[in-house]
């Protein structure tokens, strides 16, 4: 391998170790940053006692001066007189020296001059000192005429999120630390007094305010709201440079990957919202409240309102995720919605989803007609029992218990209050969400099942194209909860199977083969989500008894209430008694119509 040999600035000769001129840029900025840190401590760094941790980093990467390589070629002539391995090394020149003998591998190999460095450095640490130092200028020198992907994607980033210099910077330490290992088990010998010596260190070597760093890396502070940081420490538990390396584990493989463009980038925490094939039409039995979400979005994005957030909730099915959709085109805005999945598609957790929002919020903010939409938030909300949610819904000042799904209740609040992109937010379970937060909603709107003439408008605008009889129209229309998603896949699945006849089952009828095929689909997806088309029919008492020797007690007798309660009333009861088949077997001597029944066992108080 052809080495080179440099002039340094004082005019001694540099030779580099073996590889360098090949290395991975951003093995030599852990480097860097590490000789940097050393270089600030100035005469509190002890070569004697810190040689070998910075060496085990920078050992492949060191530059040389001519006259310290020769001091230490004198010290191994008579160090290693009589060991077979280091005869002949005195009549090598100073590159091929470095090409058989600097081969950074590692402080126990024998054959390699780094085994005597540190017994050497006891006698002349100035000279490991100015090697440090002239490596440390060598690549302050290379780096600057380079750009590492990583650089160019922080600074599209902090374009995008207005991040400041030391916000910069300790996105890009942080993430060094989490690429090389060995760097952040350094970081931990550089021990300090407290936290304001911690941020002068690192400030030094950014060339930044030490106060700046202390402010990026206070809790709450900017950097851990978008959920860049992670897992801040209290200033009074700071003691060594590694606290301070707090990147999130999600953001290093961000940065690492190229981007075509800015947009791209944008596209990690949230892309824009796919177009939905309904219209305000289609949603004609909300009418009004579709109205007053599109004078709604439209006038807080003219008024640059801050806080203006929508609740969609209701049963799946009933076309939350499109309404917001077809609002936010008819109010003329661009929707944006935020990721479920990183790159890989891996899903995201509610944490991470959550970050996202943050993070989308800051991206949007200087776009003038943005909205987003934050669908399935079930999981950002810290989740509770469904008896908690029951008694949450009539007792709102009971809190939700928090289990870390978000960063704190505190945080939730002030999104809530204070983003500048107005967002829908959508939940298939209402009651999952803490009363506290829900009051903070600009407006709430429950989509219930929509009415015979609505879901036929739908169904035939998703079968447009298909050729079906209104007789199948109609036998969709029926199903209750059926989404256009689910008839767009049954349709597909028809179009490639075609007419061919399942070897399973009997022939097709030839009259409709894509009808037989769609209700095919729809039937076994029904039985694979766990819901039938029918109505399942009553179950069969095998238990009989005398009601009148149960023990009931209420204020009115419940089956003759319940036979007076109009046709169409939603009636709720709740049967209390310690565990025992009792409730259930009574509830099914009510009125046939009360079908659906849950029963919950708990010991009576």
């Amino acid at each position: 391998m052809v080495k080179r040999v440099l002039a340094g600035q004082s005019g001694g000769l540099l030779l580099t170790s073996p590889g360098l001129k090949d290395a991975p840029v951003l093995d030599l900025m852990c480097s860097h940053f590490v000789l940097t840190l050393a270089a600030r401590q100035g005469p509190t760094f002890n070569a004697r006692r810190d040689l070998n941790s910075v060496i085990s980093l920078a050992g492949r990467h060191l530059v040389w001066p001519g006259h310290v390589l020769e001091r230490v070629r004198e010290f191994l002539a008579r160090r290693c007189a009589t060991n077979e391995a280091w005869r002949g090394h005195e009549a090598l020149s100073g590159p091929d020296f470095l090409v058989k003998y600097g081969t950074w591998r590692g402080p126990y190999e024998e054959g390699t001059l780094f085994f005597y460095i540190d017994e050497y450095a006891k006698d002349q640490p100035k000279d490991l000192i100015a090697l440090l130092a002239a490596t440390g200028e060598w690549l302050t020198q290379t780096l600057k005429k380079q750009s590492t992907l990583v650089e160019k994607n922080i600074d599209a980033l902090a374009g995008l999120l207005q991040l400041n210099r030391a916000e910069r910077a300790l996105l890009l330490y942080g993430t060094l630390a989490r690429y090389q290992r060995e760097l952040r088990s350094i970081l931990v010998e550089f021990k300090v007094n407290n936290a304001p010596e911690a941020y002068a260190a690192l400030a030094q070597v950014a060339g930044v305010n030490a106060s700046e760093v202390g402010e990026a890396l206070r809790a709450g502070s900017r950097l851990e709201r978008i959920g860049l940081v992670e897992n801040l420490i209290s200033e009074h538990n700071i003691t060594d440079l590694a606290d301070l390396m707090k990147v999130s584990e999600k953001l290093p493989p961000v940065l690492m990957r190229e981007y075509r463009d800015q947009a791209e980038l944008m596209a990690v925490f949230t892309r824009p919202s796919s177009k939905s094939s309904l219209t305000l039409n289609d949603f004609s039995y909300v009418e009004d409240d579709a109205q007053v979400l599109c004078r709604l979005l439209g006038n807080a994005v003219a008024r640059k309102e801050a806080g203006v957030n929508i609740l969609l909730y209701g049963p799946p099915g009933t076309g939350k995720t499109e309404l917001a959709k077809v609002v936010a085109e008819a109010a003329k805005l661009e929707l944006f919605e935020v990721e479920y999945a990183d790159r890989d598609g891996n899903s995201l957790s509610g944490r991470d989803r959550y970050r996202s929002l943050q993070i989308a919020q800051v991206f949007l903010k200087g776009s003038e007609q943005a909205a987003l939409l934050f669908d399935e938030v079930e999981d950002v909300f810290p989740p509770i029992s469904s008896e908690a949610a029951q008694l949450l819904a009539r007792a709102e000042q009971v809190a939700a218990p928090s289990n870390g799904s978000v960063n704190g209740k505190a945080w939730v609040n002030q999104i809530l209050e204070s983003n500048t992109v107005p967002t829908i937010w959508v939940t298939n379970r209402i009651e999952q969400i803490d009363p506290a937060f829900r009051r903070r909603f600009a407006y709430h709107l429950e989509l219930k099942s929509p009415p015979p003439g609505a879901r036929e408008g739908v169904v035939r605008k998703t079968l447009q194209g298909i050729e079906v009889s209104d007789a199948f129209v109609a036998r969709l229309t029926s199903r209750k909860g059926l989404t256009p998603a689910q008839i767009r896949t049954a349709v597909r699945f028809a179009g490639l199977v075609g007419s061919q006849t399942p070897s399973d089952d009997a022939p097709l009828p030839t009259e409709s083969p894509i009808e037989k095929l769609i209700e095919r689909q729809l039937k076994n997806a029904d039985l694979a989500l766990g819901s039938k088309a029918d109505q399942s029919p009553a179950r069969r008492m095998v238990t009989q008894y005398d009601l009148s020797m149960l023990n009931i007690e209420s204020r009115f007798e419940i089956p003759a209430s319940l036979k007076r309660s109009r046709p169409a009333a939603m009636v709720r009861c709740v049967f209390m008694a310690r565990p025992a088949p009792a409730k259930r077997l009574w509830a099914s001597t009510l009125p046939p119509r009360l079908t659906n029944h849950s029963s919950s066992s708990r010991p009576a108080t």
